[in-house]
């Protein structure tokens, strides 16, 4: 399954809602001319912030009220994730670096991302996927900000972070996890 026809879907099912002339909120439909081009919004934030917030408002079969005010959160997600991996090449530069036990904490707080954002990603969920995400990046930045932190789990676990997220921000992810 690719991961635009779920995104495509939001679209579709009328998850997407904005305020009529009259205030009421209702949903965005082409047959309603009530349609809104996520074009300007996409040159201002980007394609991958976008795509975040999207995602971010909750499960398809809802309706959900359409602000650009809301999308600051997914934005500053991003631009966190972005911070996490600058201070990890700062402090670490690019020396591939393998965790010293495969057991560890951080181990096991990976393994518990990957299932819960697999299984949010299999159920259509990516609301919650967003959120499980936002969650392991805390994780990820204690691990980065720690100085005594295994630099091979730190590592391992910024790679997790950029493979989970890839399919809500691929043009970010891939920029990320080249350098």
């Amino acid at each position: 399954v690719s991961f635009e026809e779920p995104f495509a879907a939001l679209f579709n099912q009328g998850m997407i809602t904005r305020m009529s002339p009259g205030g009421r909120v209702e949903k965005m439909s082409k047959s309603r001319g009530n349609s809104v081009s996520l074009d300007p919004l996409i040159a201002a934030k980007g394609a991958d912030t976008v795509r975040a917030y999207v995602l971010f408002l909750g499960p398809p079969e809802s309706d959900a009220e359409w602000t650009d005010d809301q999308i600051a959160g997914p934005e500053r997600f991003l631009y966190r994730v972005i911070a996490l991996v600058e201070a990890y090449l700062r402090a670490n530069g690019t020396t591939p670096h393998a965790p010293a036990a495969p057991d560890s904490p951080a181990a096991r707080k990976r393994h518990i991302a990957i299932r819960t954002v697999t299984h949010d990603f299999e159920s259509f969920s990516f609301h919650t996927a967003v959120a499980h995400l936002m969650e392991f990046s805390h994780h990820v930045a204690g691990l980065v900000g720690d100085a005594k932190a295994d630099p091979g789990e730190t590592r391992a676990s910024i790679l997790t972070l950029l493979a989970l997220l890839h399919p809500i921000a691929p043009h970010l992810t891939e920029e990320l996890h080249e350098r």
